[in-house]
């Protein structure tokens, strides 16, 4: 986890510490890369919908000054290759690439280093089990399908289409 690179915190054998009380999230860092991430995004999806040589667009994008047209993209030679994606099979791809859904499992146990508590977590005061909206290195930009009414946390059978802002 980033706090964990920065120094921020310790992995122990019963979890996490606190490792520097003085250390500050950078926001500013963080919205940065936020904003990185959102930026290139937009580049990917604007990729399909070109009109200029693609593989310029690239080069353009990865600060090539000597980027020119290829001569051999599809809007070079004016050639497209026609594509038929069945719909099903795309719907399959999609969920597989959302990875479904990511269940928390409320914790049992208190971290150590809580003060005046310890040992087994009381089921009265377990959280429910929960539900990630993302995933590392998302970026945070990502539709995400997820099987979960976020009203009453409780799962359903349809999907749920959310879209992650960081």
């Amino acid at each position: 986890s980033i706090i964990e690179v920065h120094g921020a915190i310790d992995r122990t054998k019963g979890g996490y510490v606190l490792a520097d009380p003085q250390w500050n999230y950078d926001v500013l860092q963080a919205a940065r890369l936020s904003e990185l991430r959102r930026d290139e995004a937009a580049q990917m999806l604007a990729y399909p919908g070109l009109t200029t040589c693609r593989m310029r667009y690239l080069r353009e994008q990865l600060d090539d000054g000597e980027a020119t047209d290829c001569g051999r993209c599809d809007i070079c030679t004016g050639v497209t290759p026609a594509v038929e994606v069945d719909p099903d099979v795309a719907a399959a791809a999609q969920l597989w690439l959302d990875g479904g859904d990511i269940a928390i499992e409320p914790r049992k146990m208190w971290p150590s280093g809580v003060d005046g508590v310890k040992g087994r977590i009381a089921a009265s005061q377990q959280f429910r089990l929960g539900r990630a909206l993302s995933r590392p290195h998302d970026g945070g930009g990502r539709p995400m399908s997820i099987a979960c009414s976020m009203a009453t946390s409780t799962c359903s059978t349809g999907l749920l289409r959310v879209w992650l802002v960081s």
